[in-house]
Formats: C-alpha cells, structure tokens, sequence
C-alpha cells in the first residue's frame, strides 16, 4: 500500500511539473506582459514581454518589490487597488526614457478568500495611441480645409442676396467664384 501511494504521487508530482513548464511556455510565449504578485506586492513570475515594457533588466526579479522592480507609480496603484477591492481593475500610463510606449494595465486578483495576490497583463499600446493622434490631427485638418471653401462660398452667396443680384457684373464674378470654391471642396473630398 506504501509503495502504491508512493508512485501515485509520483505520478501526480510528475503530471503536476508538466503542467507547470506548460504553463511557463504559454506565458513565456505570450505577447502580451505577464506580472504575477503576491499580497505583498512582490514578484511571483514576470515574462519578458513584460521585462521588455517595463524596462525590468535584472535577471533575478522574483521576491523583489513590484515597485522597486518596474519603477512606475501606477502599476503599483492598479495592483494595490485590486488587491482592496478584490475586482478587476485597469489603468494606463506611459513609460519613461527614450523609447516611450504606452500600456494598458489589466489587473486581476489570484483565487482565493483573502486574494493571495494579483496577475497583471500589461498591453503595449503605442500603436493604437499613434493611430488615434493621426485621425484627430487629420481631422482637425480636413475640417480646416473645408471650412475656407465654405467661408467664401457662404459669403459670396450672402453678398449676393443683399442687393449684389441686381448688378450683372458682380453677379457673374461671384458665381464664378461660389463655382471655383464649389470645385475646390469637390477635389477636397
């Protein structure tokens, strides 16, 4: 009986170790960064898509304070506010140095009754924030750009009807123009 207790739990060691480099592969292999902390705030795992966001260069991070370890503020608060609460919760901030990125923070709390810690997937989203500044500003272009074709249409039309109806030579000039103007927001769209 001792000796078949001892290779089912041998076994299940076993089965247990393979679920865990399985689990390290996955999360290795993730683009997304991975940060796993206990209650205490310190480092329980980190990949290195999230050594690389984070800027983490030391190789041995496990134990050490997440703040210590990622030097941003808001990283720790998103942790520390889902470690009291006990909900998800998200945030973003902007790293620092010469190559900037922007990342979304998720943070979860690990099971448990009093969460034992947080898991926090950090998403680089530099690229979604370079795309949105390209539609404002371009936006904010095209709409400069229409509105000079409009001006001048609206008052050539508005002089028009003012009195500038009756004199023939004015009429045809500003029509021309309305027409010019008209043919400049056509090519614009």
């Amino acid at each position: 009986t001792f000796d078949h207790m001892s290779r089912a739990l041998a076994g299940k060691m076993e089965d247990l170790r393979l679920t865990g480099e399985r689990l390290a592969t996955v999360l290795e292999s993730m683009i997304e960064g991975v940060v796993a902390i206990d209650a205490d705030q310190r480092i329980l795992f980190v990949n290195d898509a999230a050594r690389d966001l984070l800027k983490i260069h030391s190789p041995e991070t496990t134990g050490r304070p997440l703040l210590e370890a990622a030097r941003s503020r808001i990283l720790h608060e998103t942790a520390l506010q889902a470690l009291t609460e006990g909900e998800p919760c998200r945030s973003e901030f902007e790293t620092t140095g010469p190559d900037r990125r922007f990342v979304a923070v998720y943070a979860t709390t690990l099971p448990g009754e009093t969460p034992p810690g947080v898991v926090l997937v950090l998403h680089d989203i530099t690229e979604l924030r370079r795309l949105e500044n390209m539609r404002q500003e371009f936006v904010a272009n095209v709409s400069h750009e229409l509105k000079t074709p409009l001006s001048s249409i609206k008052a050539f039309t508005e002089t028009l009807l003012r009195g500038a109806l009756d004199d023939p030579t004015t009429r045809v000039n500003f029509l021309r123009r309305i027409d010019e103007q008209a043919q400049r927001l056509h090519e614009l769209i």
